[in-house]
């Protein structure tokens, strides 16, 4: 009885295996199809036309529409006016900032360089170095606290 029913899991077992295989080729293939279809439909379809109150209208009323409400016409463009002009900052690149000369680039290069070297030489002190700081700084004397 034992046997029957091991036999009886083992088939159940191979046969959820496979089913499980099945399933995900079944799945995989269904999504590839449902991409081609919305490509396919997507070549057919003409896009959508705008919707909306200001999409029927002429342009020139929702240009005055809007330079009314807001008190200046609309920016048609980003290029129209520029960062700078719109905050008042400055946007020039101060001179030691600039990498376009070589030496410049080749001298904060230099620098980072020997500055992350030195960051990776620092080490916290070990052993009796560390013991030796620790009992210099218990020896120091108390810093008195100030009064008001």
């Amino acid at each position: 009885m034992q046997t029957d029913a091991q036999t009886k899991l083992a088939k159940c077992e191979t046969s959820i295996r496979r089913w499980q295989t099945r399933l995900v080729r079944a799945t995989n293939m269904l999504t590839k199809l449902e991409r081609q279809r919305r490509r396919l439909q997507a070549k057919s379809i003409p896009a959508p036309k705008q919707k909306g109150a200001l999409a029927s209208m002429p342009n020139d009323e929702v240009v005055a529409m809007v330079t009314q409400a807001i008190g200046h016409p609309p920016v048609s463009d980003v290029t129209d006016i520029s960062f700078a002009e719109m905050t008042g900052a400055d946007l020039v690149r101060p001179k030691f900032l600039d990498r376009s000369d070589p030496l410049i680039a080749e001298k904060m290069t230099a620098a980072r360089k020997r500055d992350e070297a030195e960051a990776r030489s620092r080490m916290p002190l070990t052993g009796r170095a560390a013991l030796a700081a620790i009992n210099a700084a218990d020896k120091a004397p108390p810093k008195k606290k100030k009064r008001a």
